[in-house]
This record gives structure tokens, sequence and C-alpha cells, in this order.
């Protein structure tokens, strides 16, 4: 397991191009100094795996590879995070081998399907455990891209080779056919998919009929054009080397296309981390984004102090550019609160803005506006309130529950076990339609509950100072949020504490602008807040900028703890030892 931490370690690496043996060993085992030490271990550590290779200058490099990309069939189970029961694999050139595997279900796992895909040699076969034969998947897997017809194949492969203490495989998933099963409502109709590629019906190996039908993509999309297929890889590498190259800071990143146009826009913590994960294939899977890199001819980056300053720019851009791939809509309405009154005889949840100041309890912001209705049904469903109505007075019967509620609500475990209990109750007076609406709505509302969503005592109330550690250059970004908007920015050493002072004082006494032109943005402040209330460098309504200088102080030193504990469980005992 060590080695395999290393050997995806040294693929990271290496992915932005050759590195000397001295370098790779400073990154890979944490050297200082004269590595002569490591380099023995380094050598055979790579020298053992196909996927490296030494060039005419003593470097080392990710092994270059031709083979043709690798066409994946297979079936597996409906339930949710079904298992495989038989698949099939073929590499991308006529008149090769195909592989054949069928697999002992595991009957712990409910809602097998009935499986249809018989095989032509299905006589010959045996079904064996996935364990069996896991080492000629993953040796016929090495470095090829792979091409499948299913979106959840990928995932299910890597379940399976998981439950072997195997990693997850780091091919790129392509997926084919996606414009031909949309016109089916994006479901796998071999038939239809066959008829409108000019093949003909196939009789009962579905495995063998979806590998034709993959090939026949293949030569499409990879065999049918060699060049475009080698410029695609080509820039697809480049651009790894580009995600590989920027720095671990927080920002905005853009994809654009040959004609400069953005494709999409995204914020991140890490930038390095969150681009690179768009390169390993799972993302067009797992996020509808797929044809994003294909379409894409050059990557861009904007650096920032805080994630604040990128959460507000990447709402800008998304509103300004309209990229094709980014599904969100800028927030230019009002926030989304749920208010739980006080009013008599019941009391009433409602939508709201915000809170106004009366004895009702406001929970949010929440995430968006369907977010507020799911947790007033189930509010409205399983504790009698009313959903509209109610009076500008208050009655001490009304306050009572209301005070009930908000004590819940402080304890989030206990609050779920009520709202369970309460849904057990009420499902008996319901139809089996509305108790699976209601079962989705309680679902929602405790994902909600347990990330932190609802904040029963009260609105984030927009004031705040948000500071981030650059462990690169050493100096502290500080973000000052007036009436919901980033009003002042700053980058100092945080050693001088006087300096500190100083500075916290000038940029606590600037207001925002009245009028200003992008008040819009203040739900994606206040969200942000909201989510990041508990981080040990957010403060909250700061006042004195003495006290904000010691309240930093000390988030500090729990982010600099948090790091040291995090670089120490990165290390393996075995690894330690040799250290």
């Amino acid at each position: 397991m060590a080695d395999e931490k290393l050997i995806a370690r040294a693929e990271e690496a290496l992915a932005a191009g050759p590195l000397d043996e001295a370098e790779l060993a400073r990154r890979l085992y944490g050297a200082a100094g004269d590595v002569t030490l490591w380099r023995p271990l380094l050598r055979r550590l790579l020298s053992g795996h196909d996927g490296f290779e030494r060039t005419a200058d003593g470097r080392w490099s990710l092994a270059a590879h031709d083979d043709p990309p690798l066409l994946l069939a297979g079936r597996r189970t409906r339930a949710s995070g079904g298992r495989l029961v038989a698949l099939a694999a073929a590499p991308a050139d006529e008149g090769s081998r195909t592989w054949r595997w069928l697999f002992l279900p595991d009957r712990t796992v409910p809602g097998y399907v009935r499986r249809s895909a018989r095989l032509d040699d299905d006589s010959a076969l045996e079904a064996v455990p996935f364990a069996e034969v896991a080492d000629e998947i993953e040796s016929l897997l090495a470095r090829r891209d792979v091409l499948v017809l299913d979106p959840g194949l990928p995932d299910a492969l890597a379940r399976e080779l998981e439950l072997c203490g195997r990693p997850r495989p780091r091919n790129a998933f392509l997926l084919l056919g996606q414009e031909e099963l949309r016109r089916s409502s994006g479901k796998l109709d071999l038939p239809r998919l066959r008829a409108s590629l000019g093949l003909a019906p196939f009789a009962s190996d579905e495995l063998a009929s979806e590998l034709e039908v993959l090939l026949r993509l293949a030569d499409g999309v990879w065999a049918r054009d060699a060049a475009s297929t080698r410029e695609y890889a080509g820039r697809r590498e480049r651009l790894r080397r580009e995600a590989a190259s920027l720095p671990e800071s927080p920002g905005v990143y853009l994809f654009r296309d040959g004609s400069g146009r953005a494709l999409y826009v995204g914020s991140a913590v890490n930038l390095r981390r969150r681009v690179l994960s768009y390169f390993g294939g799972q993302i067009e899977l797992t996020r509808g984004m797929r044809g994003l890199l294909e379409s894409t001819s050059s990557l861009e980056a904007v650096v920032l102090g805080t994630h604040l300053e990128a959460v507000v720019e990447e709402a800008r851009l998304i509103a300004g550019l309209r990229p094709k791939y980014n599904v969100q809509v800028a927030t230019t309405g009002g926030e989304a609160w749920l208010r739980v009154g006080a009013e008599p005889p019941v009391n009433v949840v409602q939508v709201s803005k915000g809170p106004r100041g009366d004895p009702a309890l406001y929970l949010g912001p929440l995430p968006n506006r369907s977010a507020v209705e799911a947790v007033a049904s189930v509010l409205a469903e399983l504790w009698g309130f009313r959903r509209r109505g109610g009076s500008a007075q208050t009655c001490e019967e009304s306050l009572a529950r209301l005070g009930e509620l908000r004590a819940l609500l402080r304890e989030p475990e206990r609050f779920l076990e009520e709202v369970r209990a309460r849904l057990r109750d009420r499902e008996r007076s319901l139809s089996l339609r509305r108790r699976a609406e209601l079962a989705s709505l309680v679902r929602r509302t405790e994902r909600l509950v347990m990330a932190g969503e609802l904040l029963p005592e009260g609105a984030v109330q927009g004031d705040a100072l948000v500071a981030r550690l650059d462990p690169n250059e050493g100096l502290l970004s500080l973000v000052v949020v007036r009436g919901r908007l980033p009003v002042a920015c700053a980058r100092l050493a945080p050693e001088d504490a006087a300096a500190l002072r100083e500075r916290l004082a000038d940029l606590l006494s600037v207001a925002p602008e009245p009028g200003r032109a992008d008040g819009c943005w203040s739900p994606v402040v206040a969200r942000w807040l909201h989510r990041h209330r508990a981080d040990p460098l957010v403060v909250l309504s700061p006042g004195d900028p003495s006290e904000v200088a010691c309240a930093i102080e000390r988030g500090l030193e729990t982010v600099r703890e948090a790091e040291a504990e995090s670089e120490l469980e990165e290390w393996p005992p075995d690894e330690w030892d040799q250290q």
C-alpha cells in the first residue's frame, strides 16, 4: 500500500515533465540535503513499474505508450452501488482478442437483474470471484484510455478493485455514444443505437454487441482520424502539465475553446489540486461535463488571496460569460431563509428574504429556494405547522413550540432522531406516494442539518474578517466584509504583531460604498460566511483590532497544528522506519 501511494505521488509529480532523481526523491520521500541514500530506493520503486522510464540524461519521466484504447462493456446489479456480474474488454483494433469474465455475485446485495448477457462461449467460462482475476484486469487496463457506453461502469469497476484492496484505476474513461443515447431519453437502447450506426441486429450476446458498437464509434472518433487523435492526446497532456504547474492557492480557473470563449468557470481553495482532478477521467462521469476536455484549447487561472474572493469572482464571471458547461445561475435575487413564526394559534413556516427583527426563528441562508421548500414541508408535515397565514401577534403557546424547536436544532443528532420518530408515526396515515415524497424531503433535511446549513441562533450578519496564510510566501491575506460585501483587502507578514494591529485598524474602518453596483453578490458572500463560520481564520462581527488580532493569532496556531498532524499522517509506519 505504501508503494502504491508513492507510485501515485510519482505520477502526479512527473505529469508536468521529467525530473532528476534528487528532486523526485525530495518530493516522494521528503528527503533533504544529500539524497544519495534515497537513490537506490527510488530506482527500485520506479524500475519495477512499467509506467516510468529514464531519459538519456538520467531523469525520470512517465513512459510513453501507443497502445490502442480499450473497449469495455459490462453488466452490473440494478441496486445503488451495484456489483459487477459480467465484464468484456477488447482493444480498439479489429481482429484482436477479446477478454470475458463472469463473476460470482455477492448475495448480500439485493436487486440483481436477470443476466441476459449470454456470451458465445458461456459454456467455457466459469463464474469466479473478482479477486481471482483482478491482476489480469489491472494489467489489461495499465495506462490505457478506456471507452465505455455505460457511465456507471467505471465506478462499479473501481469499487470491485477497492474491495480487493487495490487502488482505483487512474485511466481516462471516455464516454461514447452520448448524443445517440440522449435521443433515446438517456437509456442504453442497444438495438436503436445499432440501427443508427448501420449495424445489423444482434441475437443474444449483449456484451459482444456493445463491444461492436464501441468499435464502430471508436472508428469515427478514434481510429478514423489518427492525426486528430494524436493532437487531442498532446493537447490534453499539455493542459495537464499546465494544471500541474498551478500554485496551491485559492483562485478562479477557466477552460477556454479555440476561439477564446469560456467553456467552464470554477473556484478552488487549491487551484492545482482542483484543476488536476479534471484529468482523472471520473469528473466527466460524475458531473455531467462530457466533452469539456475535448473542447478545451487553453487553461487560465487567476490567483486570489482567499477562497471568499474566489467565490465572488466566480459568480461574477459566470454571470458575465455564461459558460456552456456551468449549470449554476448567478444569484441576483434575494436570499433564501426559512422563517418559523410565533403567530397564534399555530406556528407558520414560510420563505423569507432575511431576518426582520421579530421573535420568529430564522434558518439559513439555505443554498436555494428548493432547500427552503424541503425543510418547510418537513416541519409543516411532522410538526403540524401551517405554510401560510398568521398575524402580527404572538402567543405563549407558539413561543413555547418555537423554543422547543430552537433547542432541538442546536443538537443536530437529537433533532434528526425526533424527525425520524415523527416520520414513523406519521407514515401510517399517508399514502405510499406521499410517504415516498416525505421520506425524500426528510433525507434532504438531514443532509442540510449535518452540513451545518441550518443556523438556529440567527443569521450571520455579514460583517466579518477572513484571513488566510500563504504557506509558500508566508504572507497573511485579509479580507474585510461589511454589509455582506468584501470592501477591503491586504497582505502582510503575520510575525509583526504591531503592524498587524495597525493594519487591522485601517481595514476595519472601511465602510461599503453606498449604492454599490455589485450588491447582488451579497447572497454569495452570506452563504460562504455561513458555511465557514467555524473556520479558525474567520472572525464574525469583528470589533476591537486588538481582539481581532488575538483571534487571528489563535487561528494561525490552530491551522499550523492541523497541518503538522496531517503531515504526520501522510507517512505510513513502514516509511517512518525507513526514514
